[in-house]
């Protein structure tokens, strides 16, 4: 049976998710979408919780580790190492001529370069916004991320090269494995420039997480020379105080 420190533990988390709960539902009008949303799912974590507290094991152990299934199923979806092998990927290839992953489909085969990519090895969270037009600094607090891989333009000295990064390659020795655990994703720092309708997110090439990035992926750097022959400078933009 339980111990009682395995017990105390388990109660005091059922009576921690009940109160702060609780403290959610009460400031809800018990008529809304809302309020029968998060009650329905607050009923099932707490069965959830309950299950955890009646396991017949003798320590600490089978509790632990169904909280980490369930953390690492809700994180990445996967229990186990990827394969990478042929037939872990879609049969048919899309419009972008990528064959998916069928446990991960965030990882490809991409036939445009032969090479299995991660497009999910990155997200960006953007610190700073600056309006071309008005050659000047946006007011803006969110530091927004973007979930995902996705073009970001190379800053050197303040300017935008039309250097730019977006494929995540993994590395031919990692894929021959045929083991490839998921790498942590990898949250990099940007700016938005406004043009217009368009705009595009920018990154100083000395920044540590590209490094980092480096290190786990092969990163191609293309170029945009529609983006180069933009001649955008963060340096001429008007800063906030």
């Amino acid at each position: 049976m339980n111990t009682s420190n395995q017990i105390q533990k388990y109660k005091t988390l059922l009576t921690t998710f009940t109160r702060e709960s609780n403290i959610i539902l009460d400031s809800l009008n018990k008529n809304s979408f809302e309020y029968k949303f998060k009650k329905y799912c607050f009923d099932v974590v707490e069965n959830i919780i309950k299950v955890i507290d009646n396991i017949e094991y003798p320590d600490d152990t089978c509790a632990n580790y169904i909280l980490q299934l369930l953390k690492d199923t809700c994180g990445f979806g996967i229990l186990s190492p990827l394969t990478l092998k042929d037939d872990e990927f879609s049969k048919d290839l899309d419009i972008n001529n990528f064959r998916y992953n069928i446990r991960y489909p965030y990882i490809v085969m991409d036939y445009d370069i032969n090479a299995i990519c991660n497009y999910n090895a990155f997200n960006i969270y953007i610190r700073k916004i600056y309006s071309h037009n008005d050659k000047s600094q946006v007011d803006y607090y969110n530091n927004e991320t973007l979930n995902g891989n996705r073009k970001i333009y190379l800053s050197k000295g303040g300017i935008i090269t039309g250097e730019y990064i977006e494929k995540c390659i993994i590395k031919p020795d990692i894929v021959n494995k045929h083991s490839y655990t998921i790498q942590n994703i990898i949250d990099i720092p940007v700016c938005r420039i406004v043009d217009n309708e368009d705009c595009i997110y920018v990154v100083d090439h000395r920044e540590p997480k590209l490094k980092t990035l480096q290190q786990f992926y092969d990163v191609p750097i293309n170029v945009s020379f529609i983006i180069k022959n933009k001649y955008y400078n963060i340096r001429k933009y008007k800063k906030l105080n």
